[in-house]
């Protein structure tokens, strides 16, 4: 999937778990911070990307790819259905830790919120 889409996922699910707005999200992968505005509700902007993610009842749509993304959280975990991509993907949230299991890429991503 694309880093946007992670980027939202991992913003999103933080701010969810941990109740609180977040605004910039750190890419261990990328190795640079993205400014985003992201409310502990879900509804987001990414500056990175330029794109509005918006909450649409448990799940989002990113305006950046047109697309949807399935979103279920359990505790401090998280999973769900990117429909860009196409592919299912796992995480959890530690404080202001975030990994993402990408089953497209076949691997893990780690952000800090």
């Amino acid at each position: 999937m694309k880093e946007e889409t992670r980027r939202a996922i991992a913003s999103t699910a933080a701010a969810r778990i941990n109740k609180k707005s977040i605004s910039s999200i750190y890419s261990y992968d990328q190795k640079k911070h993205t400014p985003v505005s992201c409310d502990k509700d879900g509804d987001m902007y990414d500056y990175g990307s330029k794109a509005f993610v918006s909450k649409s009842g448990s799940d989002l749509f990113h305006y950046g790819t047109h697309a949807h993304i399935n979103l279920s959280i359990d505790g401090d975990r998280f999973s769900g259905y990117d429909y860009d991509s196409k592919h299912h993907f796992v995480g959890n949230v530690n404080g202001s830790s975030i990994q993402i299991y990408d089953h497209g890429e076949h691997k893990y991503f780690n952000y800090s919120a």
